[in-house]
Parts: structure tokens; sequence; C-alpha cells
């Protein structure tokens, strides 16, 4: 059973479009990648060293999406503020998770419905594909 979500009216604002996720998806998945084999942790056998939710919980704490990709967030979020781009994301990503396989994968990532290797194999098999990150000026 995966898990999905609705949104309240109130909360309709909040919730982030498919293009959004894929591009803050790939943003993240870009990162964790380099930080994996920075550590030296990313190969299809060794399962990584940070679970990808905390990663990403990590990640969407300093950056965001601008126009051209991640940047850093002007202001740090404050204490109170840590947990909703985390929530925000996840609660989209529980949405739209039915709008294609990439929002799915994603998802299931995240949500840690795979085996726990899965995040090394398929952060691996992207960055082989891509040959480096996926977001990047070409």
């Amino acid at each position: 059973s995966h898990y999905t979500a609705k949104a309240t009216n109130s909360e309709q604002k909040h919730i982030m479009p498919p293009a959004r996720l894929r591009a803050l998806s790939r943003a993240i998945l870009d990162a964790k990648t380099i930080d994996s084999f920075a550590l030296g942790s990313c190969t299809a056998l060794i399962p990584s060293v940070i679970p990808l939710a905390e990663f990403a919980f990590a990640w969407l704490k300093k950056y965001d999406l601008g126009d051209h990709g991640p940047v850093l967030r002007e202001e740090p979020l404050v204490s109170e503020d840590y947990a909703a781009p985390l929530y925000w994301f996840a609660k989209s990503l529980a949405m739209h998770r039915h709008d294609g396989w990439e929002l799915n994968t994603m998802a299931q990532l995240i949500f840690e419905e795979l085996p726990e290797d899965a995040v090394s194999f398929f952060v691996t098999a992207r960055h082989a594909l891509f040959h480096g990150p996926e977001l990047r000026d070409r």
C-alpha cells in the first residue's frame, strides 16, 4: 500500500504542481548522487549512508529552485519553519505520485517503500544515464 494524500481547501495553495515537483526531485537526486559519491557509498551494492528523506529535508532547508537550477536560500529557515519545505514537498508528492513514473518513483524513495539499496541503485543509474547531474546548463 502506497502513501497517498488529499489536500484541504486551505492546503491547496501550498501543493506544488507536478512540474515543480519533478524539478525539485531531480535537483535532490543530483545532490544526493554527488553526496553519495563523495562519501564513497554510492554503488548498487552498498546502501546510502544518509536516508533520502533526511537528505531531502536538509537540502530543502538550505536550497530552493531558481530559474536556472538550485540556489541557496537567501534567508535561513528559522526553527519553526524547518519542517515546512519537506512537509509540502512530501504532501505534494503523495498527491501527485500517480502523475507519472518519475514522481511515483521519488515518492517510493522518499517514503521508503522500496528496499534500502534502491536509492543507491537509482542515483547510480541516473548518473550513468545522464553522464553526470541531470540539472545543468546544456
